[in-house]
C-alpha cells in the first residue's frame, strides 16, 4: 500500500505546479534575461577600462604645460604663486566669517522680529475667535429670549382675540337691554 503522505505531497506539489506554473516560468526568463545582459556588458567594460587606462598613460607620458602658458613676454607669472593664493584665500575667508557673522546676527535679529510679529498675530487671533464666540453665545441667547417673548405675546394676543370674540358672539346672542 502506498504511504499517504508521499501520495498527499505528490498531490500537492501537482497542484502547485499547475497553479503557479507562469510565475516561475517569468522566474526563470527574469534570470535568464539578467545573464544575458551581464554575459554581454563585461566585455564591453573591459574595453573601456582598457581605453581609460590607455588615456592615462598618455596624459602622464606627456608634457602638457608650456612655458608661454605660465609665463608672459616679460616672463612675468600669469597667474598667482601658490604663497600669494593661499594669502588671498585666508584674506577671503577671514572677510567672509566677518561678513558672515554680520548677516548672520542681522538674519538672527529678523527672525527674532517675525516671531514675535507671528506669535501677536496668533494671540490677536485667538482672542478674536474667543470674542466671536461670545458674541455667538450672547446673540443665540438673545434670540432664544426674543422668541419666547414672542410666543408669549401671541399667546396673550391669541388669548385676548378669543376673549373678545366670545364677547361679541355673547353680545349678539343676547342683545343688551334697552332701558326705556
Amino acid at each position: 500500500m502506498a504511504d499517504p503522505i508521499l501520495v498527499n505531497e505528490g498531490h500537492v506539489l501537482a497542484h502547485f505546479i499547475r497553479d503557479y506554473w507562469p510565475m516561475i516560468l517569468a522566474t526563470f526568463g527574469f534570470i535568464i534575461s539578467i545573464a544575458v545582459v551581464l554575459r554581454g556588458k563585461i566585455p564591453f567594460m573591459e574595453k573601456r577600462l582598457d581605453d581609460a587606462f590607455a588615456k592615462i598613460k598618455v596624459l602622464e607620458s606627456s608634457s602638457f604645460i608650456e612655458r608661454r602658458q605660465l609665463f608672459d613676454r616679460n616672463d612675468q607669472f600669469r597667474f598667482q604663486s601658490i604663497p600669494v593664493c593661499t594669502e588671498m584665500r585666508d584674506e577671503c575667508h577671514t572677510q567672509q566669517k566677518i561678513f558672515q557673522n554680520n548677516f548672520c546676527k542681522k538674519l538672527d535679529n529678523i527672525t527674532f522680529e517675525l516671531k514675535g510679529i507671528v506669535n501677536d498675530a496668533d494671540k490677536k487671533r485667538e482672542e478674536t475667535r474667543y470674542e466671536i464666540t461670545n458674541m455667538n453665545k450672547q446673540l443665540i441667547e438673545l434670540m432664544t429670549q426674543m422668541k419666547t417673548i414672542l410666543a408669549r405675546d401671541r399667546r396673550e394676543e391669541t388669548a385676548e382675540m378669543v376673549q373678545m370674540v366670545v364677547r361679541q358672539v355673547l353680545v349678539q346672542m343676547h342683545p343688551p337691554k334697552k332701558d326705556s
